[in-house]
């Protein structure tokens, strides 16, 4: 985080938390096939 995480939004730090995860979760599930998963 930056140094103005402190002073931002609860809201939306939460929301930001819960995207970040779902798209871990969905890159986590998808086939390597589908490119999402080079590099990792």
């Amino acid at each position: 985080m930056t140094a103005r995480a402190d002073r931002a939004d609860p809201a939306l730090l939460d929301f930001l938390d819960a995207a970040g995860a779902d798209l871990d979760d969905r890159r986590r599930s998808a086939p390597r096939s589908a490119g999402w998963t080079r590099g990792a």
